[in-house]
């Protein structure tokens, strides 16, 4: 605020006084600071900056324990046993806020005080740099003592949340004077993940790569599955809740809760109450704050009264338990039906009393109006602020007083200004029109006068009329005024300013009076009654417009199916159509095929009747209808949809398991899973320095660690990024373990050898061969057209029918006609076969080039040549310019955003000779950054470029096939697990 130095005083000369109102953090973004009386849209709960988390961390023998703190809310989320794959995945949908507190094992904690300080933690990406290793993220390290002295009466998950909050609170008193204390008994433990019914089997959180490959991680290449689960109309909180939703699968009976509603809802024939979505975060906040304008406590009203009416009518219906069990783990406070309902009512009234209810537009609520003697907008710069906040009768007197001084200015105006008498009954109108120029209206001095005196007035305006003073005190030498019209002016500004005062004081009464008298609680899960309500609803509509279902959950690993009561008109196929339809195809690729065995006892994990991709329409989609048994092992052609197949298999799985629609035909079913993982092609991480393939072992070790017989696994195209026999033996090997510890699923490959490899026993038995099915047809002089089914089929496909796709996009006919004479002589492994052709061809090859194995002399002259040879390598595969980046120069900006493959030279200050780095990218600027932030000799290297128009697929090819040429050569390479 500021203030005039009196008649003497200037714009230049005025004081500032300043107060520290509060600290806003991304934990806490809402400005608490005398926002009663605000006005508009950007004030109410409709928008709203979502807070974010501050984030603790235990580790022990059992896994990671993950404590979210959500500071506006005041509430507690602890989850349990968790690899640091899920622990990635949380910290990288929501980001916390920093420092993120971590409690470390004992060994940690002492290996942190040694020679190696920098220890990488496994859940956050790992940088090398003027930093260390670790990640931008800044770590708080705590005492593992600190979770010590066991108590019978305070549980693990109590424990865990004391030890954050006592730190978190000692460093806000620390940073901030707020003059409310709180202490941990103030945070409500809310929808934590407990492990303490063994009888329960929770679905685990999400790990990070399923949930990019399921679209629920931004990705640009990967549908977005919220878009596709909410209209565009919903609200932004259901999208939230949506997303948290599915990245930590609700425990069954919540999800089964959730499922009961939707399924009320998707047959309800009556019109819905409207929906307040508040941001409970900035509601509670506001009010415990006392700084809730009138328009959070109508949408609160709204909020209340929406709630009351929801109680009654899935009272009526039978599904009210499931309402409030959904509310009583989202709120983590016990809710009942009369309680609520009673404790939502005795709020409702409370607020009533004070705020006038929407829509309700008295008298009362408008600014004073005197037609054109006093300019409307006078009126309402004073009294917008309070008019309409409040019920006149909470400030009848300061109303009156209101009224009354604004009369009396007029009065005083209409004598003064306009030469009229009070009483004079001369049309007003025509008289102030015809002056209309006389009176000016002064916004920033709040000020009414003359521009100059009346011509009527001239005879008595000395001593009369005078120039006023500004704000500041200045005097304005361009206005008039008289000392009458000025005093009634003063009044009627203090009346409105006592008015404004009184309805503040009122509003901020009505804040304490909430949370003084326990409302507190009802207000909070009223809040989260509205988002469930709003989530199912919406959800429900989108559905039933895309014609998705609700697909059975079975918990009961042997339960029967009634599928007559299940779904309307639907039957069991009887026992030959499911021989029929599921029995294996023998394989066209010889008798060690059959390695993967025909007959096996049934192991149905899910029934998937009419499955589409989420992001299609049904109408424009190929459905699929399959049994899920044992492990899938997919052979195909490229472009056939198997990975659309897997993605849409586990995305169906992962809505059903979350109590929500899919899209699948009636009589879908699925056995529950503890867990589901996804793992799709990826790039390489140089940030944490992992090349492509070192992040699929990754994760296929995180596989192993996180799944057992009860999950849900999708792995598509393991090992494509080394050689074809050492992926074949590896891909092989993750598949037979993959059988031995009973996972169900997808495993797809284009490796084939996979099917000769003499698997164990009782893997082969759990395997089960399919293929996407192709429409061949012959064309004569032994041509053959082939066309796309996108089905399902059983049997095996060794025809991944590459060069047909590559000529579906484009690519030239000499490289097509040159690729498929070389096919006649590679085998499925990659190695050349000399019964395929005579050694005369095999010399000619030779001499044109593919010589496998390069002279003493050769090498010599390759490495003393450098970045120039490889140039020449790749212009002659590729066809297109190599553009060269020099040490320290920035890459063409017109590479950025497209596929390239990249070679940088190293040159170690020790050495004489270079190394060299092969890498592939669309996003060249950033990753030749990334690079150069390693330090040491990766600052400056150099580097080429080679910009790849076939998309990201291409370019990991010649990506592989240059990092295999120049190993041939002799360069030695940083990194060569992707040749």
């Amino acid at each position: 605020s500021s203030t005039g130095r009196g008649s003497n005083g200037g714009a230049k000369s005025q004081l500032k006084r300043r107060i520290f109102a509060q600290q806003v953090s991304p934990a806490n973004p809402t400005y608490m600071y005398d926002l009663c009386l605000s006005t508009g849209n950007m004030d109410t709960l409709s928008s709203h900056i979502e807070s974010r988390p501050h984030v603790g961390i235990v580790h022990t023998s059992a896994g990671y324990t993950v404590v979210e703190i959500n500071w506006e809310e005041r509430s507690v989320r602890v989850s349990e046993r968790l690899p640091a794959e899920a622990v990635a995945c949380r910290l990288a949908a929501y980001p916390p806020v920093q420092p993120l507190l971590y409690v470390p094992t004992p060994s940690e904690l002492e290996a942190s005080r040694g020679l190696n300080r920098n220890i990488v933690l496994p859940f956050l990406p790992s940088r090398s740099g003027v930093d260390g290793a670790g990640s931008h993220m800044r770590i708080q390290w705590l005492r593992p003592f600190l979770l010590s002295g066991e108590s019978a009466q305070v549980s693990e998950l109590e424990r865990c949340k004391n030890v954050f909050l006592h730190e978190l609170l000692r460093t806000v008193d620390e940073s901030c004077n707020e003059h409310e204390h709180l202490s941990p008994e103030d945070f409500t433990l809310v929808g934590s993940r407990s492990s303490s019914d063994p009888f329960v089997f929770e679905t685990m959180p999400l790990h990070k790569e399923t949930a990019i490959q399921l679209g629920l991680v931004s990705n640009p290449h990967i549908p977005d599955l919220i878009a596709n689960l909410l209209p565009q109309s919903a609200p932004a909180a259901t999208r939230r809740f949506l997303k948290r939703w599915l990245l930590v699968p609700p425990p069954p009976r919540i999800a089964d809760s959730m499922r009961g509603i939707l399924k009320y809802v998707m047959g309800q024939e009556n019109a819905q109450p409207p929906m307040y979505v508040p941001q409970v975060g900035k509601l509670v906040s506001l009010i415990r704050a006392s700084q809730a304008n009138s328009h959070v406590f109508q949408e609160l009203m709204g909020t209340l009264s929406t709630t009351v009416i929801i109680i009654d009518e899935y009272s009526k219906a039978g599904v009210v338990s499931h309402l409030l069990a959904l509310v009583e783990h989202e709120s983590g406070m016990k809710a009942e039906e009369l309680s609520l309902r009673s404790r939502c009512m005795d709020a409702l009234q409370c607020i009533e009393k004070v705020v006038q209810p929407i829509g309700n537009d008295s008298p009362a609520d408008r600014c004073s109006h005197f037609g054109s003697l006093v300019p409307p907008a006078f009126f309402e710069r004073n009294e917008v602020d309070w008019r309409g906040r409040i019920r006149r009768e909470i400030a009848e007197s300061t109303y009156t007083k209101v009224e009354v001084a604004a009369q009396a200015l007029v009065d005083t105006m209409k004598r003064d200004f306009w030469g009229l008498n009070i009483d004079d009954a001369t049309d007003v109108g025509v008289v102030v029109n015809s002056k209309s120029s006389l009176v000016a209206h002064d916004i920033f001095d709040n000020m009414l006068a003359l521009k100059s005196v009346p011509r009527w007035a001239e005879s008595e305006s000395e001593g009369k009329y005078y120039h006023p003073r500004d704000r500041n005190g200045k005097l304005m030498k361009n206005r008039w005024t008289t000392k009458e019209v000025e005093a009634a002016l003063s009044l009627y500004i203090q009346a409105c300013q006592d008015a404004c005062d009184d309805v503040k004081s009122a509003l901020t009464q009505l804040s304490e009076t909430l949370c003084d008298c326990g409302h507190m609680p009802c207000i909070i899960q009223a809040s989260h009654a509205n988002l469930i309500s709003s989530t199912c609803y919406h959800h429900a509509a989108y559905a039933k417009e895309r014609r998705w279902t609700l697909a059975e959950y079975l918990m009961e690993p042997d339960k029967v199916l009634n599928f007559e009561k299940l779904n309307d008109g639907f039957k069991e196929p009887n026992e030959e159509e499911k021989e029929t339809d599921f029995e294996h195809i023998t394989s066209k690729t010889g008798n060690n095929a059959n390695q993967i065995s025909e007959s096996h006892e049934k192991e149905e994990r899910a029934y998937f009747s009419g499955l589409w991709p989420y992001w299609m329409n049904e109408n424009h989609s190929v459905s699929n209808s399959f049994e899920l048994s044992g492990l899938f092992v997919l052979t195909s052609p490229n472009m056939s949809g198997k990975s659309t197949l897997m993605r849409s298999t586990a995305t169906a799985a992962l809505l059903t398991a979350c109590g929500l629609c899919a899209p699948l035909g009636r009589g879908s079913w699925i056995k529950h899973f503890d867990a589901i993982f996804v793992r799709g092609a990826s790039a390489d991480v140089p940030s944490e320095g992992k090349s492509a393939f070192g992040a699929e072992m990754g994760d296929i070790a995180a596989l192993f660690r996180s799944c057992s017989g009860r999950s849900l696994v999708f792995v598509d195209e393991l090992a494509r990024g080394t050689s074809p026999r050492d992926g074949t033996s590896l891909a092989g090997a993750v598949l037979e373990e993959m059988a031995l510890k009973q996972l169900s699923g997808f495993f797809a490959t284009h490796l084939h050898g996979i099917l000769r490899l003499p698997l164990k026993e009782a893997a082969a038995a759990r395997l089960r061969t399919k293929r996407m099915a192709i429409n061949e047809s012959a064309l004569g002089d032994e041509a053959q057209s082939y066309g796309w089914t996108y089905k399902l089929e059983d049997g095996v496909c060794t025809n991944s029918l590459a060069l047909k796709t590559a000529e579906r996009f484009g690519l030239s006919k000499h490289i097509l006609n040159r690729a498929e004479a070389f096919s006649d002589i590679v085998t499925d492994v990659g190695i050349i076969s000399s019964s395929a052709i005579d050694r005369d061809d095999l010399v000619a090859l030779a001499a044109n080039g593919q010589s496998r194995v390069a002279s003493k002399e050769s090498i010599d002259e390759n490495l003393a040549k450098g970045l120039p040879v490889i140039s020449n390598f790749l212009e002659g595969i590729i066809k297109t310019k190599v553009f060269q980046i020099p040490s320290q120069y920035l890459p063409p900006a017109q590479l950025a955003g497209s596929s390239c493959v990249y070679v940088l030279e190293l040159k170690p200050p020790a050495r004489s000779s270079s190394a060299f780095y092969v890498g592939q990218t669309a996003h060249l600027p950033t990753r030749i950054s990334q690079h150069r932030k390693k330090g040491k000799h990766w600052k400056n290297f150099d580097a080429i470029a080679i910009p790849i128009e076939k998309g990201t697929d291409e370019a990991r090819n010649i990506e592989s096939l240059t990092i295999r040429e120049l190993s041939r050569l002799g360069y030695e390479l940083v990194s060569w697990a992707d040749g």
